[in-house]
């Protein structure tokens, strides 16, 4: 067995202790700790009740079938809605912040809803669908995707926010995560 008194202590924790920029930035953030899928559900129903209160009109699950992918994520009136959300990252090969939306299928709804995570709020956007890039031959399987970036000159996330939600378009929402501290 190794003697573990020759391991550097302070080494180990500095193992241990890193990190990437994008988890740092939202480390004590509402939301951080959960994973990919499960955030992606809570913004979907924050969106979706967001949707009603602002729109006062009747928000109803999507069904089909039972099964358990729709091809939206809700009716509001006549209207199928998709939500998709992102998070702002950074890309550390490239050095930029971006946001990516995956798996966006067009032709199966009426309005493209976007959620923004980020590390001081949430932005909803009601998206036109422009400026989506396919997946080459995925594509009729995965859908398409929306991709925003910030220049590598802005190293700030809050500037490279201000940046990207410029590029999605105008604010339909915005929540500000001081409000849960209220």
């Amino acid at each position: 067995m190794t003697n573990l008194r020759e391991i550097d202590r302070s080494t180990v924790q500095t193992i241990l202790s890193s990190t990437t920029l994008t988890a740092s930035t939202y480390l004590g953030v509402p939301l951080s700790t959960l994973n990919t899928k499960i955030r992606g559900d809570v913004l979907q129903n924050f969106a979706r009740h967001v949707d009603s209160i602002l729109l006062k009109e009747t928000v109803t699950n999507a069904v089909k079938d039972g099964a358990s992918t729709h091809e939206y994520d809700y009716l509001r009136g006549n209207t199928r809605v998709e939500v998709k959300s992102g998070q702002l990252c950074w890309n550390k090969a490239s050095k930029q912040w971006f946001v990516k939306f995956r798996d966006i299928k067009p032709q199966l709804y009426d309005e493209l809803c976007l959620v923004l995570y980020t590390p001081e709020a949430l932005y909803i956007f009601k998206h036109n669908s422009t400026g989506l890039t396919t997946n080459g031959k995925l594509t009729s399987v995965k859908g398409m995707y929306l991709n925003y970036t910030a220049p590598s000159r802005l190293k700030d996330w809050k500037q490279a926010l201000d940046y990207i939600t410029n590029q999605i378009g105008p604010v339909f929402y915005k929540w500000n995560f001081e409000e849960m501290c209220k």
